[in-house]
């Protein structure tokens, strides 16, 4: 893989990012609202990446901790469990060994609370990108055919994709299955289009960038870019104006919880809620800064940002990830080849 490649590549894992932090917004949007008012529940809640215990019978992870994608809580009507795989791939194998793994939340999960609400008796729901969702379908109806796979309670294959017109619109659909609710099992047939600017003007949710995955390097940079450059004060921007370079003091901690604020989901009152982003990524991204000469690292906790007119951000944070990634190739592929001279009855095994 040469750099252009490369740089394609993390492009499109920023994009299936993206793409999957919006699909959850729009399921969550969808299912805590109130089809009679049309306006949110009174008594709803939406979380990312709780964890909930598994009991001793679970078949796939017993007497475990497990963190799906997000909960939805309808109060009293409804529960739902979602896991979002919109980048899955195409080799089948693959998609089935993830198939199995989603019966883990096939169980009675226990541990989260809300406001005196307890999560419990929920549907689960599989968010898959529209052009998978078909081939998705048919693995499930083979496995359970062949008794490979179950789900004791309700489960609901929903498609997910993005459809530009006029306005552009998040569409979701409902694929196989269904969900305890059967109204909203309805509409999700229909399929359901839910205007973007809904989402986006969302008080609740309409600023998530982030959930409980690690995003692509390049895309928590560009948002710690876009924060530091936001939070200049009047001076500040003079100075950066006159200046042509401005050096910004940056705390691992305080960034984690700005990116938090702005970008990140609610977190809950909860020891069962994760932090959002982690430490570990505004520091991985930080240390990205510094291997472009964009900041200087002073010890652990502390960075120098140094802020200047650039072009094309992005575009920069994807070529260094690429860079770094081809190096990595080039890597494991002189380790192949020496194990190959090694051992070169088993090249075809290496």
């Amino acid at each position: 893989m040469d750099i252009a490649e490369a740089v394609g590549f993390i492009k499109d894992q920023c994009d299936n990012y993206t793409r999957t932090v919006r699909a959850l917004q729009a399921i969550a949007y969808e299912l805590l609202l109130d089809d009679l008012t049309g306006k949110r529940c009174k008594v709803g809640y939406a979380y990312s990446g709780p964890s909930l215990d598994t009991s001793a019978k679970n078949r796939v992870s017993p007497s475990n901790k497990v963190t799906p994608d997000l909960i939805v809580m309808v109060v009293p009507d409804s529960n739902v469990l979602v896991e979002a795989k919109l980048a899955l791939s195409a080799d089948q194998t693959y998609r089935r060994d993830k198939l199995h793994e989603i019966q883990k939340y096939d169980d009675h999960l226990q541990g989260f609370e809300i406001d005196g609400h307890r999560f419990r008796d929920h549907d689960i729901v599989l968010l898959v990108s529209y052009v998978h969702a078909n081939n998705v379908r048919q693995d499930i109806l083979e496995l359970q055919k062949a008794n490979q796979i179950r789900f004791d309670r309700n489960f609901a294959l929903v498609r997910f994709v993005i459809a530009q017109e006029r306005k552009t619109w998040f569409v979701l659909e409902l694929a196989h299955g269904s969900l305890s609710n059967t109204k909203k099992s309805q509409k999700l047939a229909g399929p359901c289009r839910i205007n973007m600017e809904c989402l986006i003007n969302d008080p609740h949710f309409g600023h998530v960038k982030l959930y409980d995955a690690d995003p692509p390097l390049p895309l928590l940079m560009d948002l710690i870019q876009e924060r530091v450059v936001s939070a200049l004060t009047t001076e500040q921007a003079r100075e950066l104006r006159d200046k042509s370079q401005l050096d910004i003091p940056l705390k691992v901690d305080r960034m984690r919880k700005q990116i938090a604020e702005v970008c990140g989901p609610a977190s809950g009152s909860t020891a069962r809620m994760p932090v959002i982003p982690k430490t570990q990524w505004v520091r991985s991204a930080l240390d990205g800064f510094k291997e472009l000469h964009w900041a200087t690292k002073v010890d652990r906790q502390t960075y120098v940002f140094h802020l200047r007119k650039r072009r094309d951000p992005f575009e920069q944070f994807c070529r260094l990830w690429a860079r770094k990634h081809c190096k990595s190739a080039e890597q494991r592929e002189r380790k192949r080849q020496k194990e190959i001279q090694k051992y070169p009855l088993f090249k075809d095994l290496l």
